[in-house]
């Protein structure tokens, strides 16, 4: 089990969905099921990250190291196409 603040969570529920927009492929990322808080960044309205395979670290590593260092939490991303 995780524990993600006063809660606990089996891996399976720890497990977060998403879809690639370009390909509609399910992604399935360990720890992204569970969150403290979300952040969400916008690309544009026409503009999306090239995503490969299951990987959905589209964020610039600067901006995600001075996100994790402002917060001091691991920041997991995940995508929302809506």
């Amino acid at each position: 089990m995780s524990n993600y603040g006063s809660e606990d969570y089996t891996d399976k529920e720890n497990i977060g969905a998403f879809i690639n927009p370009n390909s509609g492929q399910s992604i399935t990322i360990p720890g992204a099921g569970c969150a403290r808080f979300w952040i969400a960044f916008e690309h544009g309205k026409n503009l999306c990250p090239i995503i490969e395979g299951s990987n959905l670290n589209v964020l610039a590593p600067g901006v995600q190291q001075l996100a994790m260092k402002c917060f001091n939490v691991e920041f997991i991303q995940g995508c929302w196409w809506g």
